[in-house]
């Protein structure tokens, strides 16, 4: 990671599973905008993407999203108890519904783009609730 502060511009290590990167030189914060779903094959895809794999990665990304919001929430209701918080999982049925639709009718990056920051929302408010 390279710090884009002006002064500092210096490269750092970040780990993709953090939500925040805090440069250690000149302590500029930086927000990893694809917690808690940055890998390496989606920033190489971001880099270098084939259009024809966005279909495939926004399909895998519905799953992914599922499971990481479905395993915060049972550890919510461990922590806080039933009924405490429900997530709002209904863009993820709206997604499975754009699954239907024709390849030349969906621009997939930008649907999987879109699909990233509502479920990244819904990760980032169980994570304020569990304390991480």
């Amino acid at each position: 990671m390279k710090c884009g502060n002006q002064d500092c511009g210096k490269e750092f290590r970040a780990d993709t599973a953090d939500p925040v990167w805090k440069c250690p030189h000149c302590g500029r914060e930086i927000e990893n905008r694809y917690y808690p779903f940055l890998t390496a094959k989606l920033m190489q895809a971001k880099i270098n993407g084939d259009e024809k794999t966005w279909r495939e990665r926004y399909e895998s990304l519905i799953e992914e999203s599922r499971l990481k919001i479905l395993e915060r929430y049972e550890r919510i209701v461990e922590k806080k108890g039933e009924g405490y918080y429900v997530p709002d999982m209904s863009f993820l049925e709206e997604a499975e519904e754009i699954l239907d639709k024709d390849d030349d009718e969906v621009d997939w990056k930008e649907e999987h783009d879109a699909l990233l920051r509502k479920a990244r929302k819904v990760v980032l408010e169980e994570d304020e609730i569990l304390g991480e």
